[in-house]
């Protein structure tokens, strides 16, 4: 069984009149999905069997017990366990890092189960320099710099910001003093600075060691926890985003572009992560997050939606370009691979595998110097007028035409059979098409609302479970304190029991006492005379 969805499917909250025009000024693209897939721990080699089966460059397989049951999903690459991080950079990222310094916007984020190897990926190894293992991020920089060091022609700014969406709040990775001041981050929208987050520090770097220095100060005070599944968890969706301006001194014009770089939390199964009290309060935040994430790809692909609900989180908002916009965006789906995290890893390739659908129109960001904008005014004016010339001869043509003598009777009797038939053939494939696209919406749509269905159950689990360990620790203490007042009744009764005894033997000492002072008396009297 293949999944996949149509490639002519809408995808996009734009209206075809503004979706053409933008077409017209960038290049429409489908986002580009990579899936990769983490060696197995100690627990899964142990307990789990092979889940996932690597087809080709592009196909994953999940495997089935029942044959013929098994799952494909097609993706732009797939990288196995083997695959290095060289490897996932240079074939997957590195072009749209390319694209970002030639002023395309860019984004690239890594979803999927939490320990599934996403910070891995994104960020590499923690306190670890090495660099066959460096993650995305490190990369980036040394790439951004010789990139810019090619084109001495223009003059480069490049400045970075760093923020934790934590518990649906913003955090500053850059400012560690701003404290618990939320109130201060406001995501707001113009149309010169785009989508952006007011209040946010933001710093300019000179070099690839200025950005891995701030990348570092971030991820040092970024909100992390230890869970069953993962003894360094994410308890939070990193956003680390680089701004780059450049200006050619020649003409004056400018070139602005955005590179997002977005490690989202995990999602958790709480019976699997043993979350409890704040910690499952934070899964809870976490699991609702990246659901309102799922809806949003949902609207995007499902060709209905006329309403995209980028509003209903922070996380979908700030991401609003990446999904559906201006922007050249790569997402990138981390797997385990045994049968130990199956349905999770299922429901991420199935997120991949929709996101794929979606279609964003990007174009390079220019602003263009006065004397540019009246070049190409002057340009226009006289297209326009070409135009108006052609449009003129095309006229005089047409009512040269309509003046030529009228066609045979039999001839318009074919033209017009062509014409029937043609348009019944068109009508035929368009409502093949239309019903193949309305099995494959469905088929997802059910997937979807599944899905749903599960997360709000797994929700409803997390309360129980809170419930039962309140029950539990009750219940511990119920007994701790019955235990302490057996052992109280217990000592009150040997006490008695040692009184009883006590009582016993003094009483019986009084009467061996008694008896003697009798016998005494008697004896006395007895030799007592008689007068």
């Amino acid at each position: 069984m293949s999944v996949s969805s149509p490639s002519s499917s809408p995808s996009s909250p734009l209206t075809p009149r503004t979706r053409s025009r933008l077409s017209r000024l960038g290049s429409e693209t489908n986002i580009k999905v990579i899936c990769r897939i983490r060696p197995a721990n100690d627990a899964e080699s142990r307990r789990g069997g092979k889940l996932l089966s690597v087809e080709s460059e592009t196909v994953v397989s999940v495997c089935s017990k029942e044959p013929g049951l098994a799952l494909d999903f097609e993706f732009d690459r797939v990288f196995t366990e083997d695959s290095s991080q060289d490897e996932v950079y240079n074939e997957s990222v590195k072009s749209t890092v390319e694209d970002f310094v030639q002023g395309y916007n860019g984004t690239i984020l890594a979803y999927g189960q939490t320990g599934s190897g996403k910070s891995y990926t994104m960020m590499g190894p923690l306190n670890n320099s090495i660099s066959q293992s460096r993650g995305i991020i490190p990369r980036i920089s040394e790439t951004i710099f010789e990139s810019c060091k090619k084109r001495p022609d223009l003059a480069f700014n490049i400045s970075v910001s760093f923020m934790e969406i934590y518990m649906e709040q913003i955090h500053d990775l850059l400012d560690p003093y701003s404290g618990t001041d939320h109130t201060r981050f406001m995501i707001q929208e113009d149309k010169n600075e785009g989508i952006y987050v007011r209040g946010l520090s933001e710093k300019s770097v000179t070099s690839p060691q200025d950005l891995e220095l701030l990348l570092n100060e971030g991820l040092a005070i970024r909100t992390m926890s230890s869970t069953q599944m993962n003894a360094d968890s994410s308890r939070s969706h990193a956003i680390f985003h680089i701004k780059l301006r450049s200006v050619n001194p020649t003409n004056k014009s400018t070139i602005k572009s955005n590179l997002f770089l977005v490690d989202l939390a995990g999602s958790e199964k709480v019976n699997k992560t043993g979350a409890t009290g704040h910690s499952l309060e934070e899964a809870k935040k976490i699991n609702s997050s990246l659901s309102r994430l799922g809806t949003v790809i949902y609207a995007l692909t499902d060709g209905k939606s006329v309403h995209i609900p980028y509003r209903d989180s922070k996380l979908t908002r700030i991401l609003q370009e990446a999904l559906g916009g201006n922007s050249r965006t790569t997402l990138i789906v981390t797997c385990s691979p045994s049968t130990m995290n199956e349905n999770e890893t299922i429901s991420t390739l199935r997120f991949g595998a929709r996101a794929k659908n979606i279609r964003n129109v990007a174009h390079i960001n220019m602003e263009l110097s006065p004397s540019q904008m009246k070049e190409k005014l002057e340009q226009l004016e006289i297209d326009n007028r070409v135009q108006q010339v052609y449009i003129s001869r095309l006229e005089q043509e047409l009512g040269q035409w309509r003046q030529g003598p009228p066609l045979q009777s039999s001839e318009t009797d074919e033209i017009a059979l062509r014409d029937n038939k043609i348009a019944e053939l068109e009508n035929t494939v368009l409502t093949m098409k239309m019903e193949n696209l309305k099995v494959a919406h469905e088929e997802e749509s059910k997937m979807f609302k599944l899905e749903n269905t599960l997360r709000r159950l797994n929700d409803k689990l997390s309360d129980i479970e809170l419930i039962n360990s309140n029950l539990r620790k009750h219940l511990i203490i119920t007994e701790k304190l019955i235990e302490s007042r057996d052992n109280r009744i217990n000592k009150l009764e040997q006490f008695i029991a040692n009184q009883r005894m006590q009582v016993q033997t003094e009483s019986e000492s009084f009467e061996s006492k008694l008896a003697h002072l009798k016998d005494r008396i008697d004896a006395h009297e007895e030799t007592i005379p008689i007068s």
